[in-house]
Order: C-alpha cells, then structure tokens, then sequence
C-alpha cells in the first residue's frame, strides 16, 4: 500500500501525457468494468490515445499526484462552464486502482474546486461517469440528470450530470 502522505500535486505539464493516458486507461478499465460493456470500455479508452483528448487535458486546469516514486498514482482538473462563468465543470479524475476507495479521488477533486473557487467560481458541475455517481454523492454533489457522453466509433457511455453549490 501506497503512502498517501507522501503524495506531491503539482500542475500537469506536456511531458504528463503518455503518463497520464496508460494511468487514465487503466484506471477506467479497472473501475468502470461493473458498470460499462466491453465495448464502451475499449471505445474510450481509444479516445484518451486521440489528439482531442490530449488537447482537452491541456486545458483543463489538470493535477497530477505523484506517489514516493515519481509515479503518477491520480488526476484530476476542472474548467470554467460555457454560459455559466460562476461554475466550474470538474474533470479528467482518475485514481490508480490500487488506491481506489483510500481518499486520493476525494483529495484531488477538492484540491479542484478549491483552484476553481480562487478563480472565482463558486458551483461545480461534472458529467459523472455512471460508475463514479456514488463518489460524487458522497462529496455533496447532487444529481441533475441522465446522460451520455459520445467516444470513438459513435459509441456511448452512460453518464449522470451532478451539482455541487
């Protein structure tokens, strides 16, 4: 197990994103399985390999936690909403799973909407993968709606649209 103490966040850097993408793709196939198909997994973690995918983490305010060894163990980041500049629109959490469920997913996105809130924000929003509803749940985050979000080969993944005020 992993000393959650020694973890070092730091803003996400260029150099990150290969990183980043295998931590991303293992992360959604571990936990999400139970609640994705085979397909949706594969289709979206051939989404996280595309160049759209990597200019949306670049701009999405992105934290990297790195464990004892320099290894990148969780992400999270966040972006201000279209139409709604009061609201920030969490994003990109993903927690290596050998430490799902010990705190780093909660630590990282209130390290988000504690960036957030010092640019001025003061909601926050997240498309929740249907998996991660219960993790937002249990931050405060209430739910709006059902969705889905749209990957590779027009496949698509169910989602839940959650508020946080």
């Amino acid at each position: 197990m992993q000393n959650l103490n020694a973890i070092d966040i730091r803003p996400y850097t260029e150099k990150d994103l290969p990183e980043l993408r295998a931590l991303h793709a293992m992360s959604f196939k571990a936990l999400a399985a139970g609640s994705h198909s085979a397909e949706q997994i594969f289709a979206h973690i051939r989404f996280m390999n595309t160049d759209d995918y990597a200019a949306d983490v670049a701009r999405s305010n992105v934290l990297c936690a790195r464990d004892e060894r320099g290894d990148l163990c969780a992400t999270a980041g966040w972006l201000r909403m279209d139409g709604a500049p009061d609201t920030a629109r969490i994003r990109k959490v993903f927690v290596h799973p050998e430490l799902s469920g010990q705190g780093l997913g909660r630590r990282m996105v209130i390290a988000n909407e504690i960036s957030a809130r010092s640019h001025g924000t003061e909601d926050y929003f997240v498309r929740a993968n249907i998996n991660a509803t219960g993790f937002y749940k249990r931050l405060g985050y209430r739910e709006i709606k059902p969705g889905v979000m749209t990957v590779s080969g027009g496949i698509n993944l169910p989602v839940m649209f959650m508020h946080k005020a």
